[in-house]
């Protein structure tokens, strides 16, 4: 029986186990996203207030429902695959006329469709976080209740022993501490659940950009080593008329989930009289990802005869003139699930000069590496918290911890519960079957000890086979050892109110 009831556990476990991971969304470590449904794009196969569950998958292609966060939306859309392109996945919404704005890659879907349950998702969005704690109520419930039935059953089935056992009202420690555990996990659950997981209006997550810049050309052997002119190399106009760019932008995140935007590259011509003019050398295109690239060729001769037009129109005479060239990027990443706007245009400053361009502070510039510019941006809100007991808590530690003193208080409830069967059914816990025998049994000569709890001791050291033998008013638990007989005998309640004559001891 013990070796039963411990396999029902260890299987309890390991259902309990496969169920949390195959079930446990991402902010309490599983895999599995929820989503309730709104609108009707996905009719007639799926309706408002429906529940998605979503899961990742190594490769999604046409054909497929996926949820993926939309930066044009700025929410999380529920679509089809419909085709795939250079830029990601082409989506649509199966009762729409139009394809959807975005394009998401793979790192930008949050998983496919994996179950689908009708108007399961309404009751879960009016509860808002009540649905996890009230879940954790009804399995505790359940399982309490399910104790009770079984004791309700085991007395009703059992003879005079458990009719006068069930009196023995004991109560196990683990049961108390099970309770306690349990209020605590809701009490928290309650707070952390219902408390908003989305950071203030107008905050920012933190995150890191950069853009490097390099440039080079053809050169001639006599005035550059090798005869090619690097970054960070004076560019003589007369010797290079026109000069190659390269732009890399990247930006990062701790928790960076999708990236995109577009990038383009503009010049800059001013004077320190305050004229200026701007030039695009690359108009904005779209990029995905965290990293993006532009190349192109800048004609110097062209910008150095705006400069001479200015000055035979004008009269200005000042040679002094800066050239800037400005990497414009505009990105719209979702970072810890935070949608951000990101604009971002550093300036790298050349002096233009009549006859060549030369990079600011070039002299100490290594030459051949490339210019970068950088920018971080530290997180003006900061993880959710929860005050609690005059303490700031992480508010995805109070949803964890809710849910971890939950499954404790569960298991220590049901190890409770098989205490207390065996305390109120001492029987029980011998594990191994009761032998009946006949009633002439009752008349051997044997020693009576106080109590069945003794006799049972008695079995348990001596590992003998526990006996039971009924009479009329009378029933009997028996044990023999090397030739002595040990017993207890326990009166019905019939006999003790005198309605059955029961043989002297």
């Amino acid at each position: 029986m013990r070796t039963h009831r411990a396999v029902l556990v260890l299987l309890a476990a390991v259902v309990t186990v496969a169920g949390w991971f195959v079930l446990a969304p991402p902010v309490l470590g599983g895999t599995t996203s929820y989503v309730v449904t709104h609108g009707t794009s996905m009719e007639p196969s799926i309706h408002t207030g429906d529940l998605a569950l979503v899961r990742p998958a190594e490769q999604y292609g046409p054909g497929d429902v996926i949820a993926y966060r939309s930066p044009t939306l700025r929410t999380v859309v529920l679509h089809r695959i419909v085709a795939a392109d250079t830029d990601g996945f082409v989506t649509k919404g199966d009762n729409n006329g139009w394809r959807d704005p975005d394009h998401p890659g793979s790192g930008e879907v949050i998983g496919r469709l994996w179950i689908h349950v009708p108007k399961a998702g309404a009751p879960l969005a009016a509860g808002r976080g009540y649905a996890g704690p009230a879940i954790l109520v009804l399995i505790f419930l359940f399982i309490a209740g399910g104790g009770s039935v079984t004791r309700s059953r085991r007395r009703k089935r059992g003879g005079a022993v458990h009719r006068r056992l069930r009196s023995r009202r004991l109560t196990s420690p683990l049961l108390a501490w099970a309770a306690a555990l349990f209020l605590a996990a809701t009490a928290l659950g309650v707070l952390a659940f219902t408390r908003d997981a989305g950071p203030p209006a107008g905050s920012a997550p933190a995150y890191s950009q950069q853009v490097s810049l390099g440039y080079a050309a053809h050169g001639d052997p006599e005035v550059y080593d090798g005869g090619r002119l690097r970054t960070g190399d004076p560019v003589f106009l007369a010797l290079t008329p026109r000069l190659d760019v390269d732009v890399t932008y990247e930006i990062s995140a701790a928790q960076l989930t999708y990236a995109g935007g577009r990038i383009g590259l503009v010049a800059r011509v001013s004077g320190v009289n305050g004229w200026q003019r701007s030039v695009s050398l690359v108009e904005p295109r779209m990029f995905s990802g965290a990293r993006a690239h532009l190349a192109t060729r800048v004609n110097l001769t062209a910008l150095r005869k705006l400069i001479d037009t200015m000055q035979r129109r004008t009269g200005a005479t000042d040679g002094t003139y800066v050239l800037e060239l400005v990497p414009q990027v505009h990105a719209t990443p979702t970072i810890d699930g935070r949608s951000v706007v990101v604009d971002y245009a550093p300036a790298i400053r050349f002096q233009l000069q009549p006859t060549q361009l030369i990079l600011d502070n070039g002299a100490r510039h290594v030459r051949g590496r490339p210019i970068g510019a950088r920018s971080e941006r530290s997180d003006t809100a900061g993880p959710a918290q929860l005050a609690l007991l005059g303490r700031q808590l992480p508010l995805r530690t109070a949803r964890i911890a809710s849910v971890g003193l939950g499954v404790v208080a569960l298991v220590v409830a049901g190890t409770g519960l098989l205490w207390r069967r065996d305390a109120i059914d001492p029987v029980a816990r011998l594990g191994r079957p009761v032998i009946p025998v006949d009633a002439a049994e009752l008349d051997r000569p044997a020693v009576d000890v106080a109590g069945l709890d003794a006799l049972l001791d008695i079995a348990e050291r001596y590992d003998r086979p526990l006996l039971h033998a009924r009479a009329a008013g009378i029933t009997a638990y028996l044990v023999e050892e090397n030739g002595t007989w040990y017993r207890h005998r326990i009166r019905t309640p019939a006999a003790r109110a005198g309605h059955l004559r029961v043989p002297p001891d």
